[in-house]
């Protein structure tokens, strides 16, 4: 009886370090996404948009964001979550132009997880914006990460 008890615990931690080792190897930020931090910190100082779960990469880029996980320390944070919901949404330029101007966004940050998260289709909202006006120009595109300036 000591012997099988001794066995599971042996199993039981053994079997827990891997699964420690395989969720960390799974973990973001993964180094596509450093490699998309570091080229943001190259870049001219600017507001980039994102989702707030980017906020932290993005100022670790030494930029600032739109909106991020700190939200409780901004004192409009329940607009720019509406503003923001507006700027992922909307398909027409003249309606996302304020906000651009209103926050100086210079930059937007997409990548794979914020579309399946944000859009249905690669022509939804935002993406339709960035993808077919000349507002926006697209200076990365590396490990399904897009980073575009704003014109």
């Amino acid at each position: 009886f000591k012997m099988l008890t001794l066995l599971a615990i042996i199993c039981s931690i053994v079997f827990s370090g891997i699964s420690q080792m395989h969720a960390l190897t799974q973990a973001l930020p993964d180094q596509e996404t450093l490699d998309a931090i570091h080229f943001l910190s190259e870049q001219e100082e600017g507001t980039v948009l994102s989702a707030v779960s980017r906020g932290a990469w993005i100022a670790d880029a030494g930029q600032k964001n739109v909106l991020d996980e700190e939200y409780l320390f901004i004192p409009d944070a329940q607009q720019r979550f509406t503003d923001a919901e507006i700027l992922f949404s909307a398909r027409n330029l003249e309606e996302i132009n304020p906000l651009l101007t209103k926050y100086d966004i210079r930059y937007v940050w997409i990548d794979e997880d914020m579309k399946k998260e944000l859009w249905n289709s690669e022509t939804e909202g935002l993406l339709f914006i960035l993808e077919y006006t000349r507002k926006f120009s697209k200076i990365y595109d590396t490990g399904g990460i897009e980073i575009w300036e704003v014109s």
